[in-house]
């Protein structure tokens, strides 16, 4: 009886967070909507300390996102609609979370606690790299090639970028720890695997992801879709955009993570 009653209020505070993040401009209709589904999920799957866990993600997210907006805005950088996340965003950075509290609920094993771990942290990590970074006096660069790029082109970092991925992740990792969902011991783990997975991301933003030229104004972008019409690739693989690449990345941090708590533990 205990357990239904939690379970009904955390559905409830769910819905009242989805409500206040639409009325904030956090998420948009979409967004709230699949935020608050992917909550429920999680809260019944894995227990609410998992669900306080993502709704820190996306405060600490949107707060990133909106900290010095105009400025971004003026790089041509910023995120659109006043940094509202839409439902693919979500499903993006969330989705693989969501899978892992799933399986939790049939294998509740540890390893499982620290993979949902690592895949906000690199989430979270991307983010804070993207849009701290953004911030930063010095011109973003494609890692490993090290040539130079414009703000906002996805797989572009800077010094700062990468210090914000990795306090990030280190962050998040122990609020983990402080939520009791991984042991102090796999802190570290999470932290590694979050760290690499954000930069898993940019490795394929630069690589792979595809890039267009809208030949109606000319503008570079990594929208398939501009000006109402298909966008010509220039690089990259057309099929590939941001979301998909967001999903590899919260991806490749449990699965790092997942590696090195099998070889070392």
């Amino acid at each position: 009886m205990a357990g239904a009653l939690v379970d009904l209020l955390g559905v409830a505070g769910l819905a009242f967070l989805a409500v206040l993040s639409y009325r904030l401009k956090a998420t948009d209709r979409l967004g709230s909507l699949a935020a608050f589904l992917m909550g429920v999920i999680i809260g019944l799957s894995a227990g609410w300390s998992w669900v306080a866990y993502l709704v820190v993600f996306l405060a600490a997210g949107t707060l990133a996102t909106r900290y010095r907006y105009e400025y971004k805005s003026k790089l041509q950088a910023a995120q659109e609609k006043g940094g509202a996340r839409g439902a693919l965003n979500v499903l993006a950075n969330g989705g693989v979370p969501t899978l892992i509290a799933l399986v939790y609920s049939l294998f509740p094993y540890s390893i499982l606690g620290l993979m949902f771990v690592a895949s906000v942290a690199s989430a979270l990590a991307d983010t804070l790299g993207t849009e701290i970074g953004l911030l930063s006096r010095s011109p973003p660069r494609f890692l490993f090639s090290g040539q130079q790029t414009q703000p906002g082109r996805s797989g572009g970092v800077t010094s700062l970028g990468i210090f914000a991925e990795l306090a990030g992740a280190l962050l998040f990792s122990f609020f983990g720890f402080f939520l009791g969902i991984v042991s102090l011991p796999l802190v570290a783990v999470a932290v590694v695997g979050g760290f690499i997975g954000s930069n898993v991301d940019s490795m394929l933003g630069a690589t792979v992801q595809g890039y267009f030229i809208c030949d109606v104004c000319g503008t570079s972008t990594e929208k398939r879709i501009h000006c109402g019409k298909q966008a010509r690739l220039v690089s990259g693989l057309h099929w590939l955009g941001n979301n998909e690449v967001n999903i590899l990345g919260a991806a490749s941090g449990p699965l790092i993570s997942a590696a090195l708590y099998l070889a070392f533990f």
